[in-house]
C-alpha cells in the first residue's frame, strides 16, 4: 500500500509519465553530477501548440487520448538516464544528462517531427497536433556560476522557457536554443 502512494505522489496520473514534484528532485541530483564531473547536460521543454483548442473542439476524452499518445511517442525517444516529466497540462520537460546542446537540438528536431508527422485521430476526426520546443544547457551558464555550484535545474529550465516562448511568439512548431538567441 505504501509502495503505491509513493507512486502516486511522483507519477502523473494520466499519461503515466513523472510529475513536476519528481522531475524537480531527481534532476537536480543528476545537474549536480554533470557538474562535479564537467558533463553536458540539457533540458528541453515542451509545449503542445494551440492545444486549448482541442480541447475546445474535440473534446476532454480526445485532449487526454493525445496527451497519452504524445507522452507514449516522447517515451521512445528518452534514454535510460533521462528524465521524461509532465509538469503542465500541455507541457512536458525532458532532462538530457550527458548531452550537449547540438544533440538536444538534434533530438528535439526528431521529436517535433515525429510529433507532426503523426495521424491524430479520435472519434472519427483527424487533429492537426504540433509542438513547440525551447532548450537549454549547462553549457548555457557562465563559467563562474557553474564554478560556485550555483546553477540549479530551474535555472536551466527558467532559459529553456525563454526560447519556448521566443518559439511560441515566432511561429510555434519549431526548435530554438536558448545559445540560439543572441
Amino acid at each position: 500500500m505504501r509502495k503505491r502512494y509513493e507512486e502516486m505522489s511522483v507519477i502523473d496520473p494520466l499519461t503515466k509519465i513523472y510529475n513536476r514534484r519528481y522531475f524537480f528532485t531527481e534532476v537536480e541530483a543528476g545537474l549536480a553530477r554533470a557538474k562535479r564531473y564537467s558533463q553536458p547536460f540539457s533540458l528541453m521543454l515542451m509545449d503542445l501548440d494551440h492545444f486549448k483548442e482541442v480541447n475546445d473542439q474535440y473534446g476532454h476524452e480526445c485532449r487526454d487520448k493525445v496527451l497519452v499518445a504524445v507522452s507514449k511517442i516522447l517515451g521512445q525517444f528518452t534514454r535510460e538516464g533521462d528524465t521524461l516529466a509532465r509538469i503542465g497540462d500541455e507541457e512536458f520537460v525532458l532532462a538530457l544528462p550527458e548531452t550537449d546542446n547540438n544533440g538536444a537540438i538534434k533530438l528535439a528536431e526528431r521529436i517535433r517531427n515525429t510529433i507532426e508527422e503523426h495521424p491524430w485521430e479520435c472519434n472519427d476526426a483527424t487533429m492537426n497536433i504540433k509542438i513547440s520546443i525551447g532548450l537549454s544547457s549547462l553549457e548555457d551558464c557562465n563559467d563562474k556560476e557553474i564554478i560556485e555550484g550555483n546553477i540549479q535545474v530551474r535555472d536551466i529550465l527558467r532559459k529553456a522557457d525563454l526560447a519556448l516562448y521566443y518559439v511560441k511568439q515566432h511561429g510555434r512548431n519549431s526548435v530554438k536554443s536558448f545559445s540560439g538567441m543572441s
